[in-house]
């Protein structure tokens, strides 16, 4: 029987323990107990009970039987080495166009999620890459640099999705794309989004990045 992970959750575990993204709901949870126990065993390729399996589908963890993939590994990435922040990059300062260019970035990130929704942006993040060739990554980095620098003369607080999508934006309408990661991570609880090409973090530091598990990459 195929019962494949629910159109729209993402899954890592963290100290052991299943955490969930719910992309269509925008929000995580953890399951335990009995459910724990189960959507680990079918994690392992073990056969479980059906009323195992009627549980896992009464959460909303599984789709109904149906064919299609099986349960998905977690996200893999590269762990990060390096940050933009932290290089000589940071040293970076941001001429008039690259701070026009980032304050349009940050503007239409902000009106996206209000208006789009998290899980069709994340569909569209995934969908330029389809359609977009790799670049140099000194040539990533550096507009990288350029959209932190600019991005430090605006007064608004930082917040890493928005900032991140407008990173993003900034990157793709120079034709580039990176990696958006979201991670989580349980004590203390919380979850945390950054930009990433291979081993290097674009805008966030390397050690806070690591305190987090990636979930959902797009």
């Amino acid at each position: 029987m195929a019962h494949p992970l629910r159109a729209g959750l993402a899954f890592c575990f963290v100290n052991e323990r299943p955490v969930f993204l719910d992309v269509t709901r925008d929000r995580y949870f953890t399951i335990q107990g009995s459910l724990e126990a189960a959507f680990k065993e079918l994690v392992a390729g073990r056969d479980l009970s059906r009323d195992s399996i009627d549980r896992l589908l009464s959460a909303g963890i599984l789709e109904p039987e149906g064919g299609g993939p099986n349960i998905p590994s977690p996200p893999r990435i590269v762990s990060p080495g390096r940050s933009v922040i932290e290089g000589w990059f940071a040293d970076r300062r941001a001429g008039l166009a690259a701070t026009v260019k980032t304050a349009i970035c940050l503007v239409r990130s902000r009106r996206r999620l209000q208006r789009d929704g998290f899980a069709r942006i994340i569909d569209e993040l995934r969908a330029r890459k389809r359609h977009t060739g790799d670049a140099r990554h000194s040539f990533i980095e550096a507009r990288a640099a350029e959209f932190q620098a600019a991005r430090c003369l605006f007064p608004a607080p930082p917040n890493c999705l928005p900032d991140s999508l407008a990173l993003l934006d900034y990157l793709y309408n120079q034709g580039v794309v990176a990696d958006l990661v979201i991670g989580v991570r349980m004590a203390p609880s919380g979850a945390h989004c950054w930009v990433q090409t291979r081993e290097a973090l674009l805008n966030e530091a390397v050690d806070y990045a690591g305190s987090f598990t990636p979930i959902l990459t797009a």
